[in-house]
């Protein structure tokens, strides 16, 4: 497969490419250059093919570029990737080489029947995305009659529409902002890579402050229980081995009971008191005054 067509596995010390298509090089994922983004009205995802491993014909296509060189040029390596299948991979294998800028993402059915293709317009289009997209494909096309024995182009009526869908709906950046950063080297928040580094180091800092202070707010709970635990403990060691000497339960008992008998109404009419006597306690207190 890597010599067809000049498509080849990455090679170390590239600056687009020194590590396996797919992998990630930091929390955002890989940096993105001028020259790994597709160009102005370029799709994403501009070919998708599916083909006959057996005798190398392609079943059906869709291609999303307007000029008719680089239809051919994709449609002309396709073909030598169906051609170098048969020898190269196994049934249900993957793989993702370069091309240009680019990459060619193949997969083999479960059956080795089929080779499955989808060409991305820049290195940074996930690779989880890619394939994800091929079994959607992959499902479409094992419910189709005929794939055994039919012709060239045969089911490009058939599929092309699902094709186009696919290829549409992995390129919407609303589905999967992944594709905005493989893009435009930038998300929806108009951050580039490395100020989405920025952003998400900002908000782990700022998650790490908020669990340290409630760390500590536990903390400060926990060890003022702990001190109003011992403080009830001494006042009843206190209490009950202080010169008091008495019950506190009991005691309480009975100044509550001593408040309610005083705030209880009374009903009973106040004594008459005859003219010109003074009441027992007037007169107790006037004979001691006159004692003194």
């Amino acid at each position: 497969l890597a010599q067809a067509a000049a498509l080849r596995p990455p090679q170390r010390g590239e600056r687009a490419s020194a590590r396996p298509l797919g992998g990630r090089t930091g929390p955002q994922g890989p940096c993105v250059t001028s020259a790994q983004m597709p160009a102005k009205g370029e799709k994403m995802l501009p070919f998708v093919a599916v083909g006959r491993v057996r005798d190398g014909v392609t079943l059906a296509y869709y291609v999303g570029e307007s000029t008719d060189e680089r239809k051919e040029q994709m449609k002309d390596i396709f073909g030598k990737l169906l051609r170098a299948a048969a020898q190269k991979l196994q049934a249900g294998q993957r793989t993702r080489l370069q091309w240009n800028d680019g990459s060619v993402c193949c997969l083999m059915d479960q059956q080795g029947l089929l080779l499955y293709c989808l060409v991305t317009a820049a290195l940074t289009y996930p690779e989880r995305l890619a394939f994800q997209m091929l079994s959607d494909l992959v499902v479409e096309t094992q419910a189709l009659p005929g794939l055994e024995e039919e012709g060239e182009h045969a089911f490009n009526a058939a599929l092309q529409p699902k094709m186009r869908e696919l290829a549409t709906q992995y390129e919407d950046p609303d589905l999967f902002p992944q594709v905005q950063v493989a893009a435009f080297g930038t998300s929806q928040n108009g951050l580039g890579p490395l100020g989405n580094d920025q952003m998400q180091s900002s908000r782990s800092l700022r998650k790490r402050t908020a669990v340290s202070a409630r760390q500590s707010h536990r903390k400060c709970l926990f060890y003022g229980g702990i001190l109003l635990v011992a403080a009830l403990i001494l006042m009843l060691i206190g209490q009950t081995f202080g010169g008091g000497g008495g019950d506190p339960v009991k005691e309480a008992a009975r100044a509550a009971e001593a408040l309610a008998g005083t705030a209880a109404p009374t009903t009973s009419q106040p004594e008459a008191q005859v003219p010109g006597q003074l009441p027992e306690e007037t007169e107790e207190t006037s004979r001691r005054l006159l004692m003194i």
